[in-house]
């Protein structure tokens, strides 16, 4: 706040206060039978195992774990920035463990993800149904896009601690890795 008041007293603000900063980005999920279409801003995914632990997910950390203390099962979670096709929102996208091979996938196949199209849908209507996930080309037209957003900084401001917190030894599902994490945790070996 370094604006000097004006002849009312009213100091105006050209930028959010800081700890408004990301207060309206949404995280958005694929509902039950539902689906999502948007271009995504990110160059990669990001991901962490996760707890849910009074009422929300926090993250599952390396040291005095609140979700292991709690004993609530790990969950993977991953994330990517993206702008709706249906209304122009910029937001992060949360995706489970199962459909980040998709992004791994398109991924080495383009070395980016930034610009695509990504489709996801649920399956059926059952909760926690198989997502489908799909990667198109946008039209020339569409390729001008927003910075990523800084998701890392968003979840941070959100989880109220920093990502090197984060156990860095999980963030990576890939090759039967997380299935393996998951049974020792299951089985009371975490």
């Amino acid at each position: 706040m370094n604006q000097q008041p004006d002849q009312f007293g009213i100091i105006w603000e050209q930028v959010p206060l800081e700890q408004k900063k990301w207060a309206m980005i949404r995280i958005l999920r694929v509902p039950q039978g539902g689906k999502l279409q948007f271009r995504i801003t990110s160059e990669k995914w990001l991901g962490c195992y996760t707890h849910w632990v009074a009422g929300r997910t926090q993250p599952h950390t390396a040291k005095d774990c609140e979700g292991c203390k709690a004993k609530t099962a790990l969950r993977w979670k991953g994330w990517i920035a993206g702008v709706s096709e249906r209304n122009d929102e910029h937001a992060i996208i949360e995706f489970p463990e199962g459909s980040v091979y998709a992004f791994d996938d398109w991924l080495k196949q383009k070395t980016s993800l930034r610009g695509f199209i990504c489709r996801m849908q649920r399956q059926n209507a059952k909760a926690n149904s198989k997502l489908v996930i799909s990667f198109s080309l946008a039209k020339k037209e569409d390729q001008t896009l927003p910075e990523a957003l800084p998701i890392a900084e968003i979840l941070e401001h959100m989880w109220e601690r920093g990502w090197d917190q984060v156990d860095q030894s999980r963030l990576n599902p890939g090759l039967g890795r997380a299935k393996q994490l998951d049974e020792e945790t299951f089985n009371g070996q975490t």
